[in-house]
């Protein structure tokens, strides 16, 4: 679960990076540590929360330790945490007006894709 949703503009199918910030430097610091990557499955409109599945687990020692006392006591209290849109290494350099540009190629790839199963349905049916 996720205290973020509807909104924040969190999507089924948007992918989180979640960083725990329950430890503390010498000096009082919250230390930032990665914990998985998580992608969207549902968002409650009403709570503005969501529901995620875990697609990699970035701190094995943390999930070792969650996935021992869930079995044990059914339930856990996650840590202190946060959660930034993932972005692929491949886009980090891009621009706003290339990925402006890089969205539109999707688009018009998506449009022709739909278009084309349409019309072999359409076909399809007419065969028959």
């Amino acid at each position: 679960m996720l205290n973020i949703g509807r909104e924040e503009h969190v999507q089924v199918g948007t992918q989180l990076l979640v960083h725990r910030i329950d430890h503390y430097s010498s000096d009082g610091e919250h230390i930032e540590q990665l914990l998985g990557l998580v992608r969207v499955t549902y968002v409650q409109a009403e709570n503005n929360c969501s529901q995620a599945v875990v697609l990699a687990r970035l701190d094995p020692e943390f999930w070792d330790q969650a996935t021992d006392r869930l079995a044990r006591e059914g339930r856990i209290d996650p840590p202190r945490n946060f959660a930034v849109p993932y972005i692929p290494q491949e886009l980090h350099g891009l621009s706003l007006e290339d990925l402006a540009i890089f969205r539109q190629y999707l688009e018009t790839i998506l449009n022709s894709l739909t278009r084309t199963g349409l019309d072999q349905m359409v076909q399809e049916e007419n065969l028959q």
